[in-house]
């Protein structure tokens, strides 16, 4: 078995660790979270490792459960969620616009009723206006504006 001072020094790396990859803004959530993992697996490791009397087949089963363990604990990462969800809300509104889109084409394509006086629409691009009535400063932009002749 190891000298108390070693298994010391090694706790305090596993901690460290922990604390380096916990603590840090600038890693993502996702990486700080397989930081933590990996330090749960470690200390499984390590007191499967003591407890089994340098037991490889028990260390490694000690380093399983202790990864399976802290996964667990930390539940469902939200950044991961969240980006789920943002990717969704985006697929949406591509496909709101897209819908939108045809359903107008559709309806410009169709001939017009008996008895209407309505003709065909027809768009034509017009340089936008370049400062808002409450006095805001607009990029140039073109504007489409419907005719109906």
């Amino acid at each position: 078995m190891k000298k108390p001072r070693e298994l010391a020094v090694a706790w305090m790396v596993i901690l460290g660790a922990a604390a380096l990859f916990s603590g840090c803004a600038a890693v993502s959530s996702t990486a700080r979270r397989a930081g933590m993992v990996a330090t749960g697996a470690a200390i499984g490791g390590a007191g499967a490792y003591a407890i089994s009397d340098h037991d490889p087949v028990k260390s490694v089963a000690g380093a399983v459960a202790g990864a399976a363990l802290t996964h667990l604990a930390m539940g469902a990462d939200p950044a991961v969620r969240q980006e789920g969800f943002d990717i969704g809300y985006i697929q949406g509104q591509s496909d709101s616009i897209k819908r939108q889109y045809f359903l107008r084409h559709a309806r410009e394509a169709e001939p017009p009723t008996h008895g209407s006086t309505e003709g065909k629409a027809v768009y034509y691009v017009m340089p936008g206006p370049e400062v808002t009535v409450d006095g805001r400063k607009l990029e140039p932009h073109q504007v489409a504006v419907r005719v109906v002749e």
